[in-house]
């Protein structure tokens, strides 16, 4: 393997590895130990959090897109160069997603966490609580996806 295409690769599977597992951390450590806590504190960490990884995730996504498409362009066989390829536009799936359906929920209860405090009305709570739920899942949803490009990467790497 060429140097560019095995560095191109390397940077990019750990680009992608390392956002992956901080989407799985969030999903299957930190959600569920925020819904535990008494409804105030959960709201304002899913607020902290929101505020916290909505700064930090476009860049990181983007990061592993440019890296995926530069490992694509380094790749020498035609086996990696579609693996890469078909990742690359998989990842830009992903992004377009999080962008029209996930930002705006996780924008939302973010604010409504902000502004609820104490004072949430039963309607409120209710609706934060669909929000949340509804973001859960389809995060989960999302980080499969994220897990399932990886290992497309992996296997584009071994090609």
């Amino acid at each position: 393997m060429p140097s560019f295409e095995l560095a191109s690769a390397v940077i990019a599977l750990s680009v992608l590895s390392s956002l992956t597992g901080v989407e799985f951390c969030v999903a299957a450590f930190f959600h569920p130990v925020a819904a535990r806590l008494p409804e105030p504190a959960a709201m304002a960490a899913r607020a902290l959090s929101a505020a916290r990884l909505g700064a930090a995730m476009p860049a990181w996504y983007a990061l592993a897109a440019l890296t995926a498409l530069l490992a694509a362009w380094g790749a020498v066989s035609p086996a990696a160069t579609w693996m890469w390829s078909l990742m690359t536009a998989g990842l830009a799936l992903i992004i377009a997603a999080t962008i029209l359906v996930l930002v705006p929920i996780n924008s939302a209860i973010a604010r409504g966490a902000r502004e609820a405090g104490a004072a949430a009305d039963a309607a409120e709570a209710r609706r934060m609580r669909g929000d949340i739920a509804r973001w859960d899942r389809l995060h989960r949803l999302r980080t499969l996806a994220l897990a399932a490009a990886v290992v497309v990467e992996m296997v584009a790497v071994l090609v």
